[in-house]
């Protein structure tokens, strides 16, 4: 009898432990709930959210509580306007549009936008009236004009014209080309784009008057046909093309900046726990972390000092750094 109590309560004791043990460590008193908005068809949010929660995780911040959010699901309207929703990260396109169509009271996040998209959105697709600037934050997929331009710099290796075709949604973004090419003593060759066959004409002329063309992220401009015929017309006339893209630097281009899908979810990662903390945000940024990738062939072919991409990439941060240090003087 005595034996089958203590055996009871060794078992009593082990069921105890592993309980212990299962249970979490942290409270869901006081979390706060972060709707991701994704599109399941763009398999590209995968690695962008995978940023966001390995930011929170290495922050150590455990009372988080992340819900997904397909726009094709047919409840993600309700689901989105959930009362126990503090922030919303919307990752992409489609599902930017989708959040700013129902729009929701509490603060969001648009990501992996490009700057032409967004504001072609928040100026002819969405009504002013559900609009709502001091709760919408966005990080822009292009880079800053200046990082931009430091790459068209460190290419060519000396003063030259920069060529670019520009779409009607890319006033702002020209203007500020503009602005760091001036103070770089670069000299701009801009043509707006025209329509169809047209594009590819104007991307002809921009090509002639300029030393590299820098091709910017806007998709009703680079359309897969046209971002075709641009490193191909720059093939023949032996001019060097910076894009957007790891593959489209493969594809032809000398070199491209850009941010990945993880990179954007690290900095979104790191908004969501300054918004936490109440720290102070911008509304509008460009990516933080960002890539470099070269083409050694064409740098061959153009007889151009064939720089590796992280090497560039250090250029561009070291003097990201300096210009911050003294802007911060």
């Amino acid at each position: 009898m005595i034996a089958e109590t203590a055996k009871h309560f060794v078992l009593l004791l082990l069921l105890m432990l592993i309980s212990s043990m299962a249970a979490p460590v942290w409270s869901a008193e006081g979390a706060h709930t972060v709707a991701l908005v994704i599109d399941e068809e763009s398999r590209i949010h995968d690695k962008a959210v995978a940023g966001i929660k390995q930011t929170i995780e290495d922050s150590g911040k455990a009372n988080i509580i992340f819900r997904t959010i397909n726009i094709k699901d047919p409840h993600s309207s309700e689901a989105l306007h959930a009362k126990d929703i503090d922030y919303a990260i919307v990752v992409g396109v489609k599902p930017s549009l989708f959040a700013m169509k129902h729009k929701p009271d509490y603060p969001v996040l648009y990501t992996l936008i490009p700057e032409s998209t967004y504001q072609e959105i928040i100026h002819h697709r969405i009504p002013a009236s559900a609009l709502s600037p001091e709760n919408d934050y966005v990080i822009y997929l292009g880079q800053p004009a200046a990082r931009q331009l430091a790459l068209s710099q460190i290419i060519m290796g000396r003063k030259s014209r920069v060529g670019m075709v520009v779409g009607a949604e890319a006033t702002g973004e020209v203007q500020a080309i503009q602005a760091e090419a001036k103070a770089m003593q670069l000299e701009l060759v801009v043509r707006q784009a025209g329509n169809g066959e047209n594009t590819i004409d104007d991307m002809k002329q921009a090509l002639k008057g300029a030393d590299v063309y820098l091709a910017l992220y806007d998709t009703n401009i680079l359309n897969r046909h046209n971002a075709k015929w641009l490193l191909y017309m720059a093939y023949r006339m032996n001019k060097p093309v910076i894009g957007f893209s790891s593959s489209y630097t493969r594809a032809g281009a000398i070199a491209s900046i850009f941010s990945t899908p993880e990179q954007i979810g690290r900095q979104s990662g790191e908004w969501l726990l300054t918004m936490l903390a109440n720290g102070t945000v911008k509304h509008i940024q460009y990516p933080k972390y960002f890539t470099v990738s070269t083409n050694p062939n064409i740098q061959r072919l153009l007889r151009l000092e064939r720089l590796p991409g992280d090497k560039i990439e250090d250029m561009i941060r070291n003097k990201e750094e300096v210009l911050s240090h003294a802007g911060n003087q």
